[in-house]
């Protein structure tokens, strides 16, 4: 398997679009993507305030950031750890609202390589952010899952 990078993740979640529908289809559900504009607001910028947490997706940096709010962080979701070369350490997902700031909270520590999280929120059906998560996996190597079953 390969390794994961910060470049990789559109054209990723792109795939597990086409796959998802794909599915659907074999089930003779009549779906399709009108379009692939998905696109990450990676502005970096510091989230002082709560009500702010949904401008970003955001590269939320770790030590430069700590005070500050996590992107989306009260939505379900996926979440990456990159380390400073933007190298995928560890994904992982949060089914639940409210669960993303949680989840990267408590991994925060456990990870002393990473440098900084990249959060994609999934506030409409966030019963697929598990099922990215376990795409993800399938696909790309990620050295801190490397323990975990998929």
């Amino acid at each position: 398997m390969k390794s994961f990078y910060e470049k990789d993740i559109i054209p990723a979640f792109h795939e597990f679009c086409d796959l998802v529908i794909s599915q659907f289809s074999k089930l003779g559900v009549d779906s399709a993507i009108k379009s692939k504009n998905f696109k990450l607001l990676l502005n970096d910028n510091e989230i002082q305030f709560k009500r702010d947490i949904e401008s970003s997706h955001g590269r939320y940096f770790f030590r430069r950031m700590r005070k500050n709010y996590i992107p989306c962080a009260e939505n379900a979701g996926v979440y990456f750890f990159f380390d400073k070369e933007g190298k995928g350490l560890y994904v992982g997902k949060s089914d639940v609202s409210g669960g993303i700031g949680k989840r990267v909270d408590s991994h925060n520590l456990e990870f002393p390589d990473a440098e900084y999280v990249i959060v994609i929120p999934f506030s409409v059906a966030p019963f697929l952010a598990g099922a990215f998560e376990r795409f993800l996996l399938s696909q790309f190597k990620f050295p801190h899952n490397s323990s975990r079953p998929l």
